[in-house]
């Protein structure tokens, strides 16, 4: 099960997604994030201080905590270096545009 927690920044992100002709990668990136929610887990999607990005909470059948991350958006104006405003690092030497897992 995958519930989306705050609706708003979700309808927020989307709309910029939207806007900014990403739509097709968001779906494609946010299922690869939601392939976590099958066999009876259930994801929880949370706004993130990130532009365009979410955090995320899994949780197994009977309700216990299994680990949590981001779901990060990475873009020309968002480097995945460790700055400011993702503050996150990846490990690949090509810069892309689009959401990683990080967890």
């Amino acid at each position: 099960m995958v519930r989306v927690i705050d609706k708003q920044h979700f309808q927020t992100v989307a709309r910029q997604v939207i806007s900014l002709g990403l739509f097709s990668k968001f779906k494609i990136d946010l299922n690869r994030l939601c392939d976590l929610g099958r066999h009876g887990c259930d994801l929880r999607i949370h706004s993130d201080f990130a532009p365009l990005s979410f955090t995320f909470c899994l949780f197994n059948r009977e309700g216990r905590f299994i680990y949590n991350g981001g779901f990060i958006y990475s873009g020309p104006d968002q480097p995945l270096d460790g700055s400011f405003p993702a503050l996150c690092v990846s490990l690949d030497n090509e810069h892309r545009v689009g959401w990683s897992i990080h967890t």
